[in-house]
């Protein structure tokens, strides 16, 4: 049984369908290495200089990504690490509404519509990924922008959020951070951009 690949790949004309109910991955050309290895209940998932382009026009500049999640089953927790470096958020985000991640990522992606650069993310967690017993992230992310909300939007199902105060926004931020379940700090500088804070500071 094979348990473990890597691929240095060049590829022309492409279409993948990753779910009944995604938009089809339609790629005009695909090149750089892509890798994988099974793990106990789980899988490793990496791409070096991943670069393609989409028959309706999005481009992947490259990048590099490593994912990996295990759930063993029995008294061991299910556990995830993500490493990734040189990704644009706004891409990413356009193409995450092909990938099987659930509706309720989908939609934030939408409502939130991040944009910037993913410079350095190393990110480890226990349990269910949506709401870990356990993490530790730290990395850089530059020219940061996510859009406000008036209200903010439950990723959980039946997790329901009440109260006046939405989620905050930002544009044209750049934050170093290093966090966990237990606290962490930042460094935060806006260039040429600001802060909204729906609920707090209304017009009049």
């Amino acid at each position: 049984r094979v348990s473990n690949v890597t691929a240095d790949v060049a590829l022309s004309r492409l279409g993948l369908r990753l779910g009944p109910e995604l938009p089809a991955l339609d790629l005009t050309r695909l090149s750089g290495r892509l890798g994988g290895r099974r793990l106990d209940g789980g899988f490793e998932v990496s791409t070096q200089g991943l670069e393609f382009d989409t028959v309706d026009g999005l481009r992947w500049p490259g990048g590099d990504v490593r994912l990996s999640y295990a759930d063993p089953g029995g008294e061991v927790k299910a556990r995830g690490e993500i490493r990734v470096s040189g990704i644009d958020l706004a891409t990413l985000a356009q193409l995450a509404q092909r990938l099987p991640l659930g509706r309720h990522v989908h939609e934030a992606l939408v409502l939130y519509a991040p944009k910037g650069q993913v410079e350095q993310l190393q990110a480890r967690w226990q349990g269910p990924w949506e709401a870990p017993d356990r993490f530790d992230a730290r990395g850089r992310l530059r020219q940061l922008d996510v859009a406000a909300r008036p209200q903010l939007q439950p990723l959980v199902e039946g997790v329901a959020l009440s109260g006046a105060i939405g989620s905050p926004g930002v544009r044209g931020l750049t934050v170093d951070f290093d966090l966990s379940q237990d606290g962490g700090r930042a460094s935060v500088v806006v260039q040429q951009g600001h802060l909204e804070l729906p609920g707090v500071f209304e017009q009049p």
